[in-house]
């Protein structure tokens, strides 16, 4: 946490050396992250602890971007929603929740795979954001953004539809692991709790936005929101948890 809070402090020096600067201090925050979960696992499961690798999770996507597609697109965005989720996970209950099979292979592939999936979907809302602030100075015959971090309509476009694709890909692997282990351990596919019901909900919302931008080329203003509400409905199944 003490080094996201760093990296977003030197963000605000607006020069290439802060800005890999805060690279470096969101990396070394990241890797003491992951060692924790690692090596301290958690053995209940609540909304802390989602809302906290979620976080990790934005930020392993986007060094994962970095090093397969060599962008750093979004950079700062990326860095302020990470610390922003992170300081929430500090402020939400940390109540225990009892899971029966918590330790099941299944469990926690579909944890991790549908963390992970959430990450791809959020780099997909921030790389539609920047299309939207980009275009935006386009209808009002302003100089685009042109650097690193602002790339292209184009581009824009691209990088979001390929972490819309790639993210509910692992997303739907890790919804239908958790149906597939509710099943072994509860003998249902699901209960209809409010955090199944959303989660199920947003996977069909996002699946709805992969047909429309795969098969219709939807862009821009009415895309982003539509992200906005799959989001949204992502955070109403974390927040299920503490009713489970």
């Amino acid at each position: 946490m003490l080094f996201y809070f760093a990296g977003i402090v030197v963000l605000f020096f607006k020069k290439l050396k802060f800005s890999v600067f805060a690279e470096y201090l969101f990396l070394s925050g990241f890797l003491f992250h992951l060692v924790s979960c690692i090596f301290c696992p958690a053995r209940n499961v609540n909304m802390h602890q989602a809302l906290s690798f979620l976080s990790l999770s934005l930020l392993l996507v986007y060094f994962l971007i970095k090093f397969i597609r060599r962008t750093s697109a979004g950079q700062p965005f990326f860095f302020i929603l990470s610390f922003l989720i992170s300081a929430l996970s500090v402020a939400v209950p940390t109540t225990q929740i009892e899971i029966k099979n918590f330790s099941s292979f299944f469990f926690i592939t579909h944890i991790i795979l549908t963390i992970i999936g959430v990450g791809g979907l959020f780099s997909a809302l921030i790389y539609s954001f920047i299309y939207n602030i980009q275009e935006e100075r386009l209808k009002n015959k302003k100089p685009l953004f042109s650097s690193s971090i602002f790339p292209s309509l184009e581009r824009c476009n691209t990088l979001s539809f390929k972490s819309l694709r790639d993210g509910y890909l692992v997303y739907t692997l890790g919804i239908f692991m958790g149906y597939f282990w509710s099943y072994k351990a509860k003998g249902v596919i699901t209960n209809f709790t409010l955090k199944e019901t959303f989660a199920t909900l947003s996977w069909m919302f996002f699946s709805f936005i992969y047909f429309i931008q795969k098969n219709y080329g939807w862009r821009g203003r009415k895309v982003f929101f539509l992200y906005l509400l799959g989001i949204f409905s992502i955070f109403l199944a974390i927040a299920g948890i503490r009713i489970f």
